[in-house]
């Protein structure tokens, strides 16, 4: 793992707010946002059933969790993809996500699977999107 340890966990307010698309029984926490810094709040998953990839239910989830980070003060939001699946990246990265270069591996079945970071900013600024213009007024 690159970037050093891991970080503590804090779940959301309301892990229920979110749950899987498309599933009767929604789990109790698909989407919460900890905090691996202050200012920072993380993405810890966001799944739709796969009838409902590419129906736009993936990018209201995640517009919607966006919002809740913003909302909770949050500058930024992190979270963390597998490297190779290259489908989900694209997706983070359509949405203004990009890769800030912390990697790191969890194993499963004995085999490490590469994970990769993505960041995005939730504030204008230099941590965020410029800010809306401005209307101008009529003269």
């Amino acid at each position: 793992m690159t970037g050093g340890p891991a970080p503590a966990r804090r779940p959301a307010r309301r892990p229920r707010e979110f749950g899987p698309a498309g599933d009767p029984d929604p789990a109790p926490e698909p989407a919460e946002l900890p905090a691996p810094r202050p200012t920072a709040g993380e993405l810890l998953a966001l799944y739709v059933t796969p009838d409902l990839i590419g129906t736009g239910v993936g990018r209201a989830l995640l517009t919607a969790g966006t919002a809740r980070a913003r909302a909770n003060g949050y500058r930024a939001l992190h979270l963390w993809v597998v490297r190779g699946n290259t489908h989900a990246r694209r997706f983070y990265e359509r949405a203004g996500f990009v890769p800030d270069g912390a990697q790191q591996a969890y194993e499963v079945g004995g085999r490490n699977v590469p994970e990769v970071r993505y960041r995005r900013p939730l504030t204008p600024g230099p941590d965020g999107p410029p800010a809306a213009p401005s209307p101008r007024s009529a003269s």
